[in-house]
Formats: structure tokens, sequence, C-alpha cells
């Protein structure tokens, strides 16, 4: 399919895990590129690429749909989301200043992965939870250190862990260096403001075992 991009849906086991890869960064950035206006060329193309995928939906209708297809037609005990963006929330709001002001908008951290696009997102959630798809487990990458999330619904409990269209597990780095936003923060403050987020580590670096 067109649309997909890079996508891609493989099975492990006998009814174990699956896992639908999604492509959303390359696909909104090479959508914008096709869109730019005559003239531009360098630097100043992929600024306005960047500008301008931050405006389209975050898979696109096919791939959204294609994910949707993927999880509710699926009879493994575990889905897994190969994710390249972190999906969960990642609220600014109560956040110091030196903080919230070298990133985000002044409510979120990040608007150029999913808590760009809140509405995309929620119906993904609002998806699996009326579908009753359970089980399902985000794999993330992108930003160089590590978070263990739950993704919350509505009345979502942090205490008793409930209500949560599922988890997500952000892998950090080898080498690369974390936010430079990040230096010196207690990860507890990203957790007070965030109760969703159940492990945060940003001055560590190495692999994600599952």
């Amino acid at each position: 399919l067109a649309g997909l991009g890079l996508a891609d849906a493989v099975a492990f086991g006998a009814g174990i895990l699956d896992q639908c890869s999604l492509d959303a960064a390359l696909r909104r950035l090479r959508h914008a590129l096709d869109e730019r206006p005559v003239g531009l060329c360098g630097r100043a193309r992929l600024e306005h690429a960047a500008e301008l995928g931050r405006s389209l939906s975050v898979l696109g209708n096919e791939q959204d749909a294609w994910l949707k297809q993927n999880l509710k037609q699926s009879n493994t005990l575990w889905h897994l989301v190969g994710n390249q963006e972190m999906m969960t929330d990642w609220l600014s709001e109560g956040a110091p200043k030196f903080i919230s002001k070298k990133r985000g908008n002044g409510h979120v951290f990040d608007t150029g992965n999913w808590n760009g696009f809140p509405e995309d997102r929620q119906r993904l959630y609002d998806f699996i939870d009326s579908n009753k798809i359970k089980n399902v487990v985000v794999l993330t990458g992108d930003i160089h250190t590590s978070w263990a999330n739950d993704l919350p619904l509505a009345g979502y409990d942090s205490v008793h862990r409930q209500n949560s269209a599922g988890v997500e597990f952000v892998c950090t780095s080898i080498t690369s260096p974390a936010l430079d936003a990040l230096n010196g923060v207690p990860s507890s403050v990203v957790t007070t403001i965030n109760p969703h987020m159940k492990y945060v580590e940003y001055t560590k670096h190495g692999y994600l075992l599952l």
C-alpha cells in the first residue's frame, strides 16, 4: 500500500505475538517535501517540510486504518507496535520554567511526536479500548532516553494502573546524548507532572531487553 511507507507487520510463534511497525516521521517528512514551494532548497527546504509535516495527521488515513485492522483481527496474546516517536502524553504544565521554555508549547514537551497529534492518538486509544484489545505494547525509540509509560484512558488510575490502552517502552541510545533540556533535572520532576510515566532514565545509555 502506497500510504504505508516503511510500515510492516510480522508474527512470531504460534499465537504468541505480532508486531506492526509504523512509519510516522518519514511519511510526514516525505509528504511535506513533495508539497514544498518551488525554489526552496537545502536547510530552508527541510525546515519548511518539518513545519508542514506537523500539520498532517500522525500516520495518515491509510496507515491508521491498516494498524487498527491488524490490531482488531489479530488472535495473538501480545500485540507489539514498533513506533518511531513517543506516543504517551508528555505534559509540561507545572514544570520549572527553565525546562518548559526550552521545549514544547507550554502544555506538552514535544509537539513533533504523537503529542502534537492528540486527536489521532485519542482515536487510537478509544479504538483499542472499545474493541477490548488487550496486551498492547508500544516499542519506541527516537529520544535517546529510557521510559516505561502507561497509555492513559479517561479515568486512568496511576496508583492501581487501571484504565490504560496499553504500555509503552522507550529505548535509549547506545552513545548518542540525551535531550539538553533535561540535563540536571531529576526524573521525579517529570513523573510528578506525568504520573502515567513509571520509569524515566535520561542519564544512562545502553539497550532494552524486553
